[in-house]
Formats: C-alpha cells, sequence, structure tokens
C-alpha cells in the first residue's frame, strides 16, 4: 500500500487519466474529488461488498463487468474482464 500525505488542494494522479484532489478535511473526515474518464467506474469499497446491486447485474447482463481492473494498464481501459 502507498501512503501519501496531501494538503486541501493537493492532486493525486494515477496513470494519467484519474486525479483525485483532497477537497476538504473536518473533524477527521476527508472529501475527496475524482476526475476520471466516463468508462472508469468509481465505487465506494463498502458497496462492492457482500451482493451484488441491482445496476451491477443489469451491467453484467449487458456484457459489462462491474470489477476494477487489477492495474490501470491499457488493457483496463473500459475493457473489464
Amino acid at each position: 500500500m502507498l501512503v501519501l500525505t496531501r494538503r486541501i488542494g493537493e492532486v493525486i494522479r494515477v496513470h494519467r487519466q484519474i486525479e483525485v484532489t483532497v477537497l476538504e478535511v473536518r473533524h477527521g473526515v476527508v472529501r475527496l474529488g475524482w476526475r476520471a474518464p466516463s468508462h472508469v467506474e468509481i465505487v465506494r469499497a463498502e458497496l462492492c461488498r457482500g451482493s451484488m446491486r441491482p445496476a451491477s447485474r443489469a451491467a453484467r447482463r449487458r456484457g459489462r463487468s462491474t470489477r476494477p481492473p487489477d492495474d490501470l494498464g491499457p488493457r483496463s481501459q473500459g475493457q473489464w474482464r
């Protein structure tokens, strides 16, 4: 796990396509802003646990996986397994 220290307004860039900005830190809660291409799904981890949501089941029926890629290389750009 990579651990970074950032201040409000500072940005972390992931594989040239995803930016994470620290928006606010208040009472032990950190607000992050995510900027990514529309084909990249960003979901809170607690929503991925347990049973799949109805939207995820519908995405699988359409042939799109909702599982995040193993890496952020070219293979994962909208073509998840």
